[in-house]
């Protein structure tokens, strides 16, 4: 028990400094919400993507086993709809 105490008090200083960072972020994003949009909308555009093809690797790499065509269409639909999040949002953002 000790030694778990031990090691949250060493680094103390990190979760202050996150702490900080995500007061400051908030800050930000209130100021200024049409670039928050645009930047969120773009990282749930890249968690989208990045999801796709993390499930197209998975269904090719278990291609023997039963099911796999789910998850081969899951990870087709998925990244097929990566420009449907960025474009749109980039687009309002920079023309809207």
């Amino acid at each position: 028990m000790a030694l778990v105490i031990k090691s949250n008090t060493q680094h103390w200083w990190m979760f202050l400094l996150r702490g900080l960072l995500f007061i400051i972020l908030g800050i930000y994003m209130i100021g200024s919400p049409l670039r928050s949009y645009m930047a969120l909308s773009f990282l749930f555009g890249i968690i989208i993507l990045l999801a796709g093809v993390t499930e197209l690797l998975y269904a090719y790499t278990n291609r023997h086993t039963g099911g796999w065509v789910w998850r081969l269409l899951l990870g087709i639909i998925d990244s097929k709809d990566f420009p449907c999040w960025v474009l749109p949002a980039y687009y309002n953002a920079r023309f809207g």
